[in-house]
């Protein structure tokens, strides 16, 4: 096996290419070191921390059981409820950054001697979800951890923190083949019963089988097809022999499946595959699209094609902040006298396009329609009137009217009852220091929200929403949201020092 020289103090670097170098880097690994493999891009939610929670004995769905639920959509549409758990999913904080927190922490009370991650080919199949959970063990055991580059070291993004000096000229063509991550010995026995083609692989400690990256590439001769019948029932294990000749539906079906898992980056990657694959493609547009929405990805939302797709581009125009196109489709589109939960939530985001070309008295009056319907509803969606609320507050903050926007903003919160989220209390605060009418009751606000952020258990999960209107700016992908939350509520209250 070769080494090379990682950044001091932090993880290890050594080349993984050969069965050879394989078997090198698994001899270093005891029964109770942990073994990564993301040489091809997980196709399961989470793929790192599914393999990591597999050998420390938890499950994702454990760890994440406190989240609240994500639903899907039915065959007779989607009602208020569905969207009411699309809201609580954003607003609760980011999962990916909630489930590496709680990872890394059984981890290092796991302790193993050794974590091997074998790391993708190249730097676009990294995850969002995959570098953070290696973000936050690099954090907590730097000494322990060995990356594996099979064609060439590449730089990790620099807001992980995790620095890696290495030379490695291999490059290869191509994607990694065969189903990604380790396999059990009873699962490799059936897929050669069933005439799979996968490689015999090399076996670990832990129990699993691990192909040599070269193999990856160059070796066997896969046969998806002999599998595919029987991994039509695996579930998510069965995808990777189901995935390059699946439906538009199928995958569709998939992505839904991977946002019900809390897993919005696959679940947007499967819906990208779907559209441009035969069959349902208005089904897979449509998953796209709402996935999009529910992620807050608005950007690509705008971007969508289709001759049905006119209203979910004028939703992620307005969203992504360019609404002049947007407010004469929603115009056509929405229905003043449609009271269901999609049409209230389409005269919302309607109302906000207006208010965003220059139209905030047409805003103003959709809002108050809004209001009416929810208020002539027996069991009114309190998800609805946090919305309501939160645009009717804008609409007074853009009038001046400090005092109202305040009492609209504690209605919205009001509204969400037990389903406050220790973002939710930081968002509030910060939106009430928005609209205090003097900077006493301002700076008492913004020290509110120092002290919430001080006690926060996944300070780094901060919502999409919460994230932009604190620090001006969307997030990016990959960095620990917590550093630049901090640094904007220094700028306001001394007491965030401490944070």
């Amino acid at each position: 096996m070769h080494d090379t020289q990682g950044c001091a103090g932090g993880p290890e670097v050594v080349e993984i290419w050969s069965e050879d170098q394989l078997r090198d880097a698994l001899a270093r690994c005891a029964a109770q070191s942990l073994i990564v493999d993301l040489t091809r891009r997980g196709l399961a939610p989470f793929a790192a921390a599914h393999q990591v929670t597999a050998q420390i004995g938890e499950t994702i769905e454990g760890l994440l059981s406190d989240l609240p639920p994500v639903l899907l959509p039915n065959a007779e549409g989607v009602a208020a409820e569905h969207i009411g758990s699309w809201i609580d999913f954003e607003l609760f904080g980011d999962p990916a950054r909630i489930l590496a927190d709680r990872v890394a922490l059984r981890v290092t009370k796991h302790n193993p001697d050794r974590i091997l991650i074998l790391m993708p080919h190249t730097a676009e199949d990294l995850t969002r979800a995959d570098c953070l959970l290696l973000a936050r063990l690099a954090a907590m055991l730097p000494a322990r951890i060995s990356l594996g580059f099979s064609c060439g070291a590449y730089v990790l993004p620099d807001d992980l923190g995790v620095e890696v000096i290495a030379t490695m000229p291999r490059t290869m063509a191509g994607a990694a083949r065969f189903p990604p991550g380790s396999m059990s010995v009873q699962m490799q026995s059936k897929l050669a019963l069933l005439g799979s083609g996968i490689p015999q692989g090399v076996a670990a400690p832990n129990g699993q089988i691990y192909l040599p990256p070269n193999v990856r590439f160059e070796g066997g001769d896969f046969k998806p097809d002999a599998v595919a019948p029987y991994a039509a029932q695996w579930g998510w294990s069965g995808l990777p022999f189901l995935i390059d000749s699946a439906d538009a539906g199928t995958l569709a079906r998939f992505a839904w499946r991977a946002l019900a898992a809390r897993d919005a980056d696959l679940a947007i990657h499967l819906a990208r595959l779907a559209v441009e694959r035969p069959g349902d493609k208005a089904f897979a547009t449509s998953a796209l699209a709402t996935i999009l929405i529910i992620a807050q990805s608005f950007a690509e939302l705008a971007r969508i094609g289709g001759e049905d797709s006119n209203l979910n581009r004028a939703w992620g125009e307005t969203l992504a902040g360019s609404a002049q196109g947007a407010a004469s489709t929603f115009q056509a589109a929405a229905d003043a006298d449609d009271t269901s939960a999609m049409g209230l939530y389409l005269r919302n985001i309607s109302a906000l396009a207006d208010f965003r070309v220059g139209k905030p008295e047409v805003a103003l009056a959709k809002q108050l329609s809004i209001r009416a319907a929810l208020e002539a509803d027996p069991n009114p969606s309190r998800h609805l009137i946090f919305i309501n609320n939160l645009n009717m507050g804008r609409l007074a903050r853009a009038e001046g009217d400090s005092s109202r926007a305040a009492e609209l903003i504690a209605a919205a919160f009001a509204a969400r009852g037990e389903q406050v989220s220790e973002h939710d209390a930081l968002y509030r605060e910060v939106l009430l220091a928005d609209v205090a009418e003097t900077d006493d009751l301002a700076a008492r606000h913004w020290a509110a929200a120092a002290e919430v952020f001080a006690a926060q258990t996944h300070p780094g999960a901060i919502s999409m929403r919460a994230f932009r209107k604190l620090v001006s700016r969307p997030p990016r992908p990959f960095e620990m949201r917590e550093i630049a939350v901090a640094e904007a509520l220094r700028a306001h209250a001394p007491i965030a020092e401490g944070a």
